[in-house]
């Protein structure tokens, strides 16, 4: 881990991505990762830097909406983990628009899910 400007922390988890990986996938996945502890009914953004965000805490959260990176690349990709269940995680893009895949439920500790920027738009891939 590296201490950053702001404070937080980062790694570079490779372990998000299967199969082949294209050089903007690779770099994607090396940008870091984000902790948050959200309550239920909350926003949380992730930030342009970061490639992972992941959802700390030990309770059910019934409803959590999630904001994709902004200003993304074609072929960036976004990994958003838990270690909570999540009844109804909402995903969008920056700008508060549904984005391909982006409504689902986490279960289990330690499942996720994938999206990755393709041309114009965010597609959930995984």
């Amino acid at each position: 881990m590296q201490p950053m400007d702001d404070g937080s922390t980062t790694s570079t988890p490779l372990s998000g991505l299967s199969g082949y990986a294209t050089m903007a996938q690779l770099q994607a996945a090396v940008v870091g990762y984000t902790t948050v502890s959200p309550t239920s009914g909350a926003t949380v953004a992730m930030p342009a830097n970061r490639g992972v965000l992941l959802l700390q805490g030990g309770t059910l959260l019934a409803a959590l909406t999630v904001l994709l990176p902004p200003n993304p690349t074609d072929g960036q990709v976004a990994r958003i983990a838990s270690q909570m269940a999540v009844t109804v995680l909402t995903v969008k893009d920056a700008a508060g628009n549904a984005v391909t895949g982006g409504s689902l439920a986490l279960g289990v500790f330690g499942v996720g899910a994938l999206w990755q920027f393709q041309g114009s738009a965010w597609v959930r891939i995984g």
